[in-house]
């Protein structure tokens, strides 16, 4: 019995060796798998889950790639390593009817981020390039603060009723919401609290400018009426009944207190925003119109309508007193720029060159030579309507809005696409463009 309770303490002594042998075993491989995946690893790669967008080619690219496509080149960082103000790369966020927003590189013409959040289509988005910071307003009714290194969501400003316009100062990181009751709201974007709001009354604002500089805001309401609002004294400081119609479009200038607006009656007017009084009124065109800018200091005024024209005005402004002051008058018939096929979308100018962009419902980018009223280049490519058109008249760069869902990139000199961006499922809706 003592013999072969030896025998059985000696195997269970071996099969312990054994085992003790073979996990040593199994640990030292494990070790050494371990330390082939550390230098097989990127040095930018965390091992934690940090892949956050995807890219044109559906790949996806690592929070700090990212982020080192957005910082400043090294050049361009000053003496004590501090970085630029902007990004050193020429970037684009565009929004969709699909309800994302893409973020591209538009050196090689790739996506660095999808951003998802909106459940519906994105209307408008604007973009604060040195933080890295966008926002954007929805169909949903919300807005989105994103961060564009990482792709996610800062926060959203849920308004809980319908929005209609949106206006954003990165500089006192304050954004103004227009609403169908006919209320503002303040929004801190640091917080995302709504920092106050104002009560206008009925009426939706079909059209809202705002100057954050002096707490003013000029509203177009749907029956016609202007009213200018003081955010400081909280009320209205100003109020006329202007258009018969719905207003389609308007821009002023806060300095000389001067609007220009246009109804779908076909009327364009200049109004003193002081006192509501009718400066200039005109009918230029036989449908409405749906896009105009204004050369204030050399007084000239261009309109893009429906009716597939534009026409390009020269106003001036009697003098009182050594100052101009009073009505404008119109001293010669308008020049009438035909080309598109298609109602005229929009229109970018830049007057010091007496050049123009317009974007038609043709598909169809045209540059107009304004001084001689005929049309430089036709840039085509695009299978159907442009919603807008970005230019950077310095550069000689134009980015288009496409209804086919493409965000096309051109170059004015030879009137060739650079780049055709392509990822959206929707219509390219709005965009911002850093030129940089």
């Amino acid at each position: 019995a003592r013999s072969k309770s030896h025998s059985n303490r000696a195997n269970y002594s071996a099969v312990t060796c054994e085992m003790a042998r073979r996990s040593a075993m199994m640990l030292a491989l494990l070790a050494a798998l371990c330390l082939c995946q550390h230098w097989q690893r990127p040095r930018w790669e965390s091992p934690r889950h940090n892949f956050i967008g995807s890219s044109a080619v559906g790949r996806f690219q690592p929070r700090r790639a990212v982020r080192q496509f957005l910082q400043p080149s090294q050049h361009q960082r000053g003496a004590e390593g501090k970085a630029a103000d902007a990004p050193s790369k020429p970037f684009a966020l565009s929004g969709s009817w699909d309800g994302t927003l893409r973020l591209w590189d538009l050196e090689t013409g790739k996506t660095l981020q999808k951003l998802v959040g909106h459940n519906g289509a994105i209307w408008r988005v604007s973009v604060d390039w040195p933080s890295h910071r966008a926002l954007s307003f929805g169909a949903d009714n919300s807005l989105r603060l994103w961060d564009l290194a990482t792709g996610q969501t800062l926060r959203e400003l849920c308004c809980g009723e319908l929005l209609q316009s949106v206006q954003v100062d990165w500089t006192s990181q304050q954004a103004l919401t227009a609403h169908a009751l006919g209320n503002l709201k303040l929004w801190d974007l640091t917080t995302g609290d709504v920092i106050d709001e104002f009560t206008c009354g009925s009426g939706q604002a079909l059209c809202m400018d705002v100057h954050m500089a002096s707490k003013r805001v000029l509203r177009a309401l749907t029956d016609g009426t202007f009213q200018v609002w003081d955010l400081e004294r909280r009320g209205v400081v100003q109020q006329w009944r202007g258009h018969l119609e719905k207003v389609t479009c308007m821009t002023a200038n806060w300095d000389l207190n001067i609007a220009a607006s246009a109804c779908r009656g076909n009327t364009v007017r200049l109004w003193d925003i002081t006192d509501g009084e009718t400066l200039l009124e005109m009918r230029p065109h036989t449908e409405p119109v749906l896009s105009l800018s204004v050369d204030w200091k050399r007084g000239r005024l261009l309109t893009a309508s429906e009716d597939h024209t534009m026409m390009l005005w020269d106003i001036q402004r009697a003098e009182r007193g050594g100052k101009a002051a009073g009505a404008f008058t119109l001293p010669k018939m308008p020049l009438w720029l035909q080309g598109h096929n298609s109602c005229v979308w929009d229109v970018q100018v830049d007057w010091p060159t007496n050049r123009a962009l317009s974007a038609g419902g043709d598909g169809i980018l045209k540059l107009w030579d304004l001084s001689r009223g005929v049309v430089e280049k036709e840039l085509s490519g695009h299978k159907e309507c442009l919603m807008g058109v970005h230019v950077h008249w310095e550069s000689k760069r134009a980015a288009t809005l496409g209804g086919d869902g493409t965000f096309r990139i051109w170059d004015l000199d030879t009137g060739l696409a650079l780049h055709v961006l392509e990822g959206h499922a929707g219509a390219v809706s709005c965009a911002d463009v850093n030129w940089r």
